[in-house]
């Protein structure tokens, strides 16, 4: 499954983060955002991360998978 958020949630993060970088009045402020949208990129991640049980995870290990396959495949690893 998916996390799906607006775009207009995202803006106060990415605002208060460009402000701390102090970045608000310069083109890498424009730039950086566009290219690489890091915080929706780590909410997917602890999304998948919280919603597979350890035990799931740990049993897919023994059988075998490596970390690409655990989280990619959803059948058996032999």
């Amino acid at each position: 499954m998916a996390i799906i958020l607006p775009g207009p949630l995202l803006l106060a993060p990415v605002y208060q983060l460009l402000y701390q970088l102090g970045m608000l009045n310069t083109y890498w402020g424009l730039i950086l955002p566009g290219m690489a949208p890091a915080f929706g990129i780590f909410l997917f991640r602890q999304a998948m991360l919280n919603s597979v049980p350890g035990e799931l995870l740990e049993s897919a290990r023994i059988d075998g998978c490596g970390e690409l396959r655990v989280h990619s495949r959803p059948t058996g690893c032999s």
